[in-house]
Order: structure tokens, then sequence, then C-alpha cells
């Protein structure tokens, strides 16, 4: 597909478009040397945020609300 460089950014032969599942969210769903336990809390966590004695210092419920309704706009609109 040959368009018009509008942005003249200089693209040569070997140029390769940029997969999103690579990027280091969607990655650690599947690679395993990504993948850990802490990665898998925190997808956890934004499923059901932890319990108030189990929160990291400093987080209290709006923060959660607030990450929450961030990833929601990203998931839903990007």
């Amino acid at each position: 597909m040959n368009k018009e460089n509008k942005s003249k950014i200089k693209n040569n032969e070997t140029f390769e478009r940029f997969n999103q599942k690579n990027d280091i969210f969607n990655r650690s769903l599947w690679d395993k040397t990504v993948k850990s336990k802490k990665t898998e809390k925190f997808y956890n966590d934004y499923i059901k945020p932890p319990e108030s004695e189990n929160r990291p210092e400093g987080y209290n419920h709006k923060d959660y609300a607030f990450r929450n309704a961030t990833w929601f706009m990203s998931d839903t609109f990007l």
C-alpha cells in the first residue's frame, strides 16, 4: 500500500508496524518471561481492589476508583 507520507517521517523497507500485543500490559498476559504473581495481582486488583487492610499505604478507595476509571476509558475508547 502506497500512501502519501504527510508526516515527513522517513521509513525504509525494514520498518515494522508496532504490534500492540507487545506493550508491557498486554505482554504480561501471555509472555512467560514477564508474567508473574505481581502481574497477576495487578490484574486481579483491577477487577476487585484489595480490602483496606491489604492496600499499599497511601492508597484509598478513591485512588482505586480513579485508576479503574482511567483503565475503563482506555479499554472502551482506544
